[in-house]
Parts: C-alpha cells; structure tokens; sequence
C-alpha cells in the first residue's frame, strides 16, 4: 500500500487577489480577512482547494531606546495598577524597574511634532492599550484628568508634549502629568508640583534598575 506523499502549499489569495507562496505567508494589513483561499497540490498532482478566514496582528515596532518608561527625580515612573491590562486601568507612580512589567512602556512618535504615545509593553509585549488623559467619563477613574489607559488611536488625548523644563503636557487638555506620592493615580495639573515630581526624563530598559 503506497504511502500518501505530504502536500505542498503552492498559493494563497486574499479577497484582494494577492498572492505569495509558502512559507512565506501573505502580506496583509491587520484585521480580518474572509475567503481566504489556499491550494494544496502533492508530488502526484491531487490537488486540494479550501477557504477559511484569516486573522492579521500587529505588534508595535520600536527600537530598544524606545522601550522603557518615564521617571522622575524620585524614581517613580508611569506604572500599570497591578498590571491590569484592558481599558480604563489606572495609571500611578510606582518604581520603574526592569523586574515589573507594570512600569514597561514602548514610547512612540505622536502625529503632533514633539508629541510622544506611551502604550503599555509587560515584558516588552506591546498591548494595544496607551496612556491618556481623557479628561472623566471613565467609570474606572471618575474624577477628572486622571491618567488611564485606553485603545491605542491618533487622537489628542494620548499625546504628550516635553517641555523645556522637563514636565509633560498633554495635548488635548495642555495640563502638566503631576504625581501624587507613590502608589496614587497621576493627574493632570495646571502647574507642575513644587516639590519636583513632575519632572519626568524617558529612561530606556537597559538603564532602569533591576
């Protein structure tokens, strides 16, 4: 009895019509895409037809000196409470430290000139979730201009601004990211604390401690 031989993927097409061959896989846009079709032909000539939908995911790409968090003078940085990751988490002042992934951040470029996004990386994993200042409305964070996280987009509200005397401002509000001791919610604020803390200097992975 002759063994069956394996098959082997010649082609895929998208519903747009692109094609590429295994392994190789498409090339697509994240998202999801129905009617994908394949075809398997074996060394005989069989040849099998099949459709399925396929499921495109991004990751953020970022250079290590973008990996990392913001931290001030004191050594608290931007952290994730108790790393909750979905939207509507707050965002507190913790010790930034290479050992808690509450404190990792990917820091990318904003669609404002000067502009940075911060979106929420464990362990380097990018989340799709971003810090922001929605300005209320959160059941999570029902007081006003607290920092949170939400769903990575262009918008205002995730950009943040350094200023020459080393605060962040945000662009939406144009309030300064403040701390609030240890362990509590950053805010935004008209002024800078007087006692420093709201100065905040981007720290790569690489040099925060262990």
């Amino acid at each position: 009895m002759r063994r069956p031989r394996p098959a082997v993927f010649r082609e895929a097409r998208s519903p747009a019509g692109r094609a590429s061959a295994y392994p190789a896989g498409l090339r697509a846009a994240p998202g999801t895409y129905g009617g994908v079709k394949v075809t398997a032909t074996d060394s005989d000539g069989a040849v099998l037809n099949g459709v399925f939908s396929l499921v495109v995911h991004a990751n953020a790409v970022y250079t290590p000196g973008n990996y990392g968090d913001e931290v001030n003078p004191f050594g608290n940085g931007f952290d994730v409470y108790r790393q909750h990751q979905y939207a509507g988490a707050i965002i507190v002042g913790w010790t930034a430290t290479r050992a808690d992934p509450a404190t990792h951040f990917i820091r990318l470029n904003g669609t404002h000139p000067g502009a940075y996004k911060f979106e929420y990386a464990p362990n380097g994993v990018a989340t799709g979730l971003c810090v922001a200042d929605p300005g209320g409305g959160w059941a999570s964070d029902p007081l006003p201009d607290g920092l949170i996280l939400t769903p990575s987009n262009n918008g205002p509200w995730q950009q943040f601004i350094p200023q020459p005397d080393g605060t962040l401002k945000n662009l939406a509000t144009g309030l300064v990211v403040n701390p609030n001791g240890t362990g509590a919610q950053l805010r935004g604020g008209t002024a800078p604390t007087p006692w420093g803390g709201s100065v905040y200097t981007w720290t790569g992975y690489a040099h925060l401690p262990r």
